[in-house]
This record gives structure tokens, sequence and C-alpha cells, in this order.
């Protein structure tokens, strides 16, 4: 009997943001938590090898996918470090993330904190997909 692999790629085309001198990778991903899935649009999060954790959404995205009601207790939550050296608690709350394209939800710590404007896909949140950086074609490949 022949194992069977998924053979389906899926890819992202890296974007250009106003605040970037060069493209940057993003995946496409919506947010699932028992409540609904949220957006209805697909969000646009950047990958960030130097934010160590799940997802970072901005707090008015928290509430309206309504993060708060599965929130986890405030001894658990973790002490992030911004980009101008501020220390905040970060808010967090664990649900699952649905990706454009690809079949499987991945459940994720999803964070925010006041001030956050950025959709941001971590490392604890790539480290939970085998994808590629396409540097030449400015792409990333799951």
């Amino acid at each position: 009997m022949e194992n069977k692999k998924n053979t389906k790629k899926v890819e992202f085309q890296y974007i250009n943001t106003e605040n970037a001198r060069e493209k940057i990778p993003i995946l496409r991903l919506k947010i699932v938590t028992p409540y609904k899935r949220h957006p209805d649009e697909w969000l646009e999060a950047f990958l960030d090898t130097g934010y160590d954790g799940g997802l970072l959404i901005p707090p008015e995205l928290y509430k309206e996918a309504e993060l708060h009601k599965i929130e986890l207790p405030i001894d658990q939550w973790d002490i992030g470090e911004t980009v101008t050296g501020e220390m905040t608690l970060l808010q967090a709350s664990l649900a699952k993330i649905e990706i454009e394209g690809f079949d499987k939800l991945i459940e994720l710590r999803i964070e925010t904190f006041k001030g956050n404007q950025e959709v941001i896909l971590g490392l604890n949140g790539i480290r939970t997909l085998l994808l590629c950086l396409n540097g030449p074609k400015k792409c990333v490949e799951i």
C-alpha cells in the first residue's frame, strides 16, 4: 500500500507596506473560536521571527473575535517588550487559525496589547507550519 502525501501547495505573494523598504512575507488567515470565525475577509499576517509568540493582533480585533470569552487567566499572560523598549502585559487566549487554502486548523496562543496595530504571526505560529520563504519568487510556500 502506497503512502499518500498532501502535495497541494499554497502560496502567498510578499506585499508592500508603507513602513517597509522591501516587500514582506505574509499569510492570510482567520481566527476561529467556539463562537465565531472572524473576520469575514482574510487578515494579512506578517511573518515575524522577532516575535516569539503565536499570533499578535490589535485589541479591537481581539474584542471583535470575542477572544475575551475564552481568555487565559491573567497569571498565564506573558510580558512583552515593544519595539520602543516598553514592557507590557499581553492579554492572551487560545484559539485556532484558518489559513487561506490550507486544510487544517492550527491552535495558537493569540495575544494583544493596548496600542498594537499589527497582525503578526510569530515563531510559535511559524513552527507549526512547513513553509518556505522563496526569496527569488517573493512568496511564502506552505
